[in-house]
This record gives C-alpha cells, sequence and structure tokens, in this order.
C-alpha cells in the first residue's frame, strides 16, 4: 500500500501579467499524480499533463446559494509535467482569500462536502521527463485535500494504492474486481468529506443528500486494458492495448479508501480463459 502525501501550493505574482495568478505546486514522495519507480522500493511522484486543482472559498455557506461553482477558483498546470515541482494557472474563477484545495471530486453540495471514490478504473500511461513511459491510474482518481489561507498550503491523502503484479501464460487479463469481505464496508462512491485545520476523514454515505441520490459499492472494477494515440500522415488515431499475461508482470495500481478493513478483501481476476 502506498499512502502518506502532502505537497506544497505556493501563489507566485509575475510583473509581466498581473492579471495571472500561478500556483507551485511541489509533490512529496509518495502522492500522486503519477508514480514513477526509481527503483525496486521506491516511487516519485511526478505531475501529470492535464492535472487540475480547484480552491473552494471557504467563508462561504453552500446551503444558501444556487450555483456553488462561482465560488471556486479552477487552475490547470502550465509547467512542469513530469516533474514533481510544476506551476498551476488560474483559468476561470478566483483565488479565495481562505479556501479548501481539491484535487480530485470534491464538491459542496447544500451544507455538506462530498468526495466521489471512484468505482470504474483502470490503467494510464505517463510519459516521465526523460522519455519513459510508466503505468499509473485515470486523472483525479486520487482525490487530495488541503486546507489554507494565503499563498502556502499543504497537500494530504485520503486513499491509498493497491499495486497488483500480474503473471500469466498468454491469457489476456479482462478485469480485476476488488470486493469488501465486511458487510457495510464500502469501497467506492459518494462519502461526506470533513475537514479541519489538522485533519480529515471520509465516511461514506448511508441516505440521500437533499435532492441528491447517491452511490455506493463495495467493490471496485478495474480494467487493465489502456489506449494511446499515435499520429499516422498528419491524422490520429487511438490504439487499444490488451493486457496479454507472460513472466512479465502487467503492473496494476488500484485507488482505496485509506480505511480498516477486518476481514480482508476479495480479489478476483478475469481473463478470456475464465
Amino acid at each position: 500500500m502506498l499512502s502518506s502525501c502532502q505537497k506544497h501550493v505556493t501563489q507566485i505574482d509575475t510583473d509581466e501579467q498581473k492579471d495571472k495568478v500561478v500556483l507551485t505546486a511541489s509533490i512529496g514522495e509518495e502522492t500522486k499524480t503519477f508514480l514513477e519507480q526509481t527503483s525496486d522500493f521506491t516511487f516519485k511522484v511526478r505531475w501529470a499533463e492535464e492535472d487540475d486543482i480547484i480552491l473552494w472559498d471557504r467563508d462561504i455557506d453552500y446551503s444558501a446559494v444556487e450555483d456553488s461553482e462561482e465560488y471556486a477558483g479552477y487552475f490547470h498546470i502550465s509547467s512542469g509535467v513530469g516533474e514533481s515541482v510544476a506551476e498551476f494557472t488560474l483559468e476561470e474563477g478566483y483565488m479565495p482569500d481562505r479556501y479548501l484545495a481539491a484535487y480530485g471530486d470534491i464538491w459542496p453540495i447544500y451544507d455538506k462536502w462530498l468526495i466521489w471514490a471512484p468505482y470504474n478504473q483502470g490503467r494510464e500511461m505517463y510519459e516521465t521527463k526523460d522519455g519513459d513511459i510508466v503505468e499509473g491510474f485515470d486523472y483525479w482518481d486520487y482525490p487530495m485535500y488541503a486546507v489554507g489561507e494565503g499563498s502556502n498550503v499543504q497537500f494530504k491523502n485520503l486513499f491509498a494504492v493497491l499495486k497488483l503484479g500480474v503473471v500469466g501464460n498468454g491469457e489476456t487479463l479482462n478485469r480485476i474486481r476488488i470486493q469488501s469481505l465486511d458487510e457495510g464496508v464500502m469501497l467506492s462512491g459518494d462519502a461526506l468529506f470533513t475537514f479541519d485545520d489538522h485533519g480529515a476523514n471520509i465516511q461514506f454515505c448511508e441516505e440521500n443528500v437533499g435532492d441528491y441520490e447517491v452511490d455506493v459499492y463495495d467493490y471496485i472494477e478495474f480494467n487493465p486494458t489502456y489506449w494511446d494515440e499515435y499520429e499516422e500522415n498528419g491524422d490520429y488515431y487511438s490504439q487499444e492495448h490488451k493486457a496479454v499475461l507472460s513472466d512479465e508482470p502487467v503492473e496494476c495500481y488500484i485507488v482505496l479508501p485509506a480505511q480498516e478493513y477486518p476481514s480482508g478483501l476479495k480479489i478476483t481476476l478475469v481473463t478470456d480463459e475464465g
């Protein structure tokens, strides 16, 4: 299990573009957005292309507003892809004085905060700064949060990563199912997110939140097939890569809530042969 993360966000003002708000985000040793293995036991973390951060205004009573998205700032990575330090530029909204910073699906609904733990997950490929291709998980599948004000915040994780290396004899790995063995212990779906200046936790929803119908699951379905794009004669095409098993492990990174599993987890591998 890979967990325990942090990253630091600092605001930078530029003379050339005074209307532009830039966040410089540096990542700790064991956090998302993708994992670059540098030795048998070490994974370094890098920012990935298309990464985003949302800053939610903490001084707003969201139960009294119609459109919560009016009180947020949306930042997109502008430099530093493949590095542990990257810059994020404000693309929409504003930077609140006091905020909850979110990487992933963390949203205010009525007077509560909801977080989404993905039940459909898959393999993704990322390019390192040296041009190597490494495996990871889907964009935004590993939510993190930070409570801050001003220009410095520290992100923390709520989830862990289960790495499975699957070998075989020519079979095609079609899917992996991870299921809780304890009644009432959920693995994915809508969860209530609570936080303060010192910590945070999640609790999967037991009932709807206002008019919002929640979904919770005691399992995660993982698809080991991935797609990439290639260019030919100026046109771009998508290419499917099935997970054919051999002596070389197919690496699968599955995002799990960081919680107790008293009876453990059931892992089912489904191939084209059963």
